[in-house]
């Protein structure tokens, strides 16, 4: 058997390891690509998400569904800052959310009557009685 010095058998194996990595250097290269990303995916998920509301503004369009399949209607918006925004509602909520405007205290009952006018007098300033049609409701027709 034949005996190396301890520096031929280190030459040996720095050799034999460049030989590895030189084979294998995209593999190492990918593998240290990918938990760099991975590290940063966790340190991402680790910090607290932003919990500031996104204000959106009426862009006053509104898109009622046009079939039976389509149920959504899309009330469209915009951010603060430009960006382009979508209120998507389904029957339930756009009846919810409607109910809320009209009759944000739960208390209008009437379903013909003006919202803007009570039975017992004027509440809007307008000078008409209750059953009056003087307030245009936002397409164009009086109530």
């Amino acid at each position: 058997m034949t005996v190396f010095s301890p520096a031929t058998r280190s030459a040996a194996i720095k050799g034999a390891v460049a030989i590895v990595l030189d084979e294998h250097r995209d593999a190492i290269d990918l593998a240290t690509r990918i938990t760099t990303a991975v590290t940063e995916t966790l340190a991402e998920l680790d910090t607290p998400a932003d919990t500031t509301p996104i204000v959106l503004r009426w862009d006053r369009l509104v898109m009622h569904p046009n079939d039976a399949e389509d149920d959504q209607t899309i009330v469209a918006c915009m951010t603060d800052d430009g960006r382009p925004a979508a209120l998507f509602l389904d029957d339930e909520y756009r009846e919810a959310l409607g109910l809320q405007l009209v009759d944000p205290d739960g208390d209008y009952a009437p379903a013909d009557a003006c919202p803007l006018h009570s039975p017992d007098g004027d509440p809007c300033g307008c000078g008409h009685s209750a059953g009056d049609d003087c307030h245009p409701n936002p397409n164009g027709v009086t109530r």
